[in-house]
C-alpha cells in the first residue's frame, strides 16, 4: 500500500512539474526572457502546452514580436501551424502586430501561407487590412492565394480596396485577384473603392477590366455608389472611361 502511495506521489510530483514548466515556458516566452526559454527548452519541456485561450509558446513569441525566441521555438520543433481558440497561427499574429523579422523568420519555416482563422480570415487579408507594405511584399514572395474570401466574402483586394492602400493593391492584384469577385453583400473591389472616394485605386481597377455593371444586393452599381456617396473624382473617371 505504501509503495502504491508513492508512486502515486511521484507521478503528482511529475505532472505538476510538468505542468508548471509548460506554463512558465509560455510566461517566458510572452515577455522576452529568451534565458529562461532556454532552460526550460534544455528541460525538454513541451512547446506544445497551450493557455486558456489556446496559445503556445509560438503564438505568443510571435504575437508579442519576440523574433530570437521563436526561432529557438522552431529549432526545437514547436509546431509552426498550432492555433490558438480564434484559430489564428503565430504567422497571423505576426502580421498582425506588424513584426517584420518575425513573419520573416515563420514564412523561411515553411508557416503556412493561406492557413485561416475560425472567420475564414488569412495572413494576406490581414496584411491587407493593415497596410505593412513590407510585409505584403514578404507574403507575395511566397504566393498566397489572393482569392480566399472570408466569412463576410472580403478578399484580400476589396480590403485594400476599402482602405485605399494603392500600393498594396497593386501587388495583390499581381497575384492574381478576381477583380470581379463579390462579397456576401454582392460588393467588389471596385465599388469599395468608388464609396469610399479612392480614386487611384479605381483608375487602376478599371485598367483591370472590373465590371462596372454588377449590382450588389440592394441593386447599385460602382456608378450609384459614386453617385450616393459624392465622390467626384470617381465620377468623373467614370465619364472619362465611358468615352473611350
Amino acid at each position: 500500500m505504501k509503495q502504491k502511495l508513492l508512486f502515486i506521489l511521484v507521478l503528482f510530483i511529475l505532472f505538476f512539474t510538468y505542468q508548471c514548466n509548460s506554463r512558465n515556458l509560455r510566461i517566458a516566452a510572452s515577455i522576452g526572457e529568451i534565458k529562461k526559454v532556454r532552460i526550460y527548452l534544455n528541460e525538454k519541456t513541451n512547446t506544445e502546452n497551450a493557455s486558456f485561450s489556446g496559445e503556445t509558446p509560438i503564438i505568443l513569441a510571435a504575437k508579442f514580436g519576440f523574433a530570437e525566441i521563436v526561432k529557438l521555438l522552431i529549432k526545437a520543433n514547436a509546431n509552426i501551424e498550432a492555433k490558438d481558440n480564434e484559430g489564428k497561427t503565430a504567422l497571423f499574429w505576426a502580421i498582425k502586430n506588424r513584426y517584420i523579422e518575425v513573419t520573416k523568420i515563420l514564412l523561411e519555416a515553411k508557416a503556412d501561407i493561406n492557413t485561416r482563422t475560425n472567420l475564414n480570415v488569412t495572413p494576406l487579408a490581414i496584411a491587407s487590412t493593415n497596410g505593412n507594405l513590407e510585409i505584403i511584399k514578404l507574403l507575395v514572395q511566397h504566393n498566397p492565394d489572393p482569392n480566399i474570401a472570408g466569412n463576410s466574402g472580403l478578399t484580400p483586394l476589396m480590403l485594400s480596396s476599402l482602405k485605399g492602400y494603392l500600393e498594396i493593391t497593386k501587388l495583390v492584384l499581381s497575384l492574381g485577384s478576381d477583380v470581379n469577385m463579390q462579397d456576401n453583400q454582392g460588393m467588389t473591389a471596385i465599388m469599395y473603392a468608388a464609396k469610399n472616394g479612392r480614386h487611384e485605386i479605381f483608375k487602376l481597377l478599371l485598367e483591370k477590366n472590373s465590371n462596372l455593371n454588377l449590382k450588389d444586393k440592394n441593386d447599385r452599381t460602382v456608378e450609384d455608389f459614386a453617385a450616393e456617396y459624392g465622390q467626384s473624382e470617381v465620377m468623373i473617371l467614370l465619364l472619362e472611361h465611358g468615352e473611350k
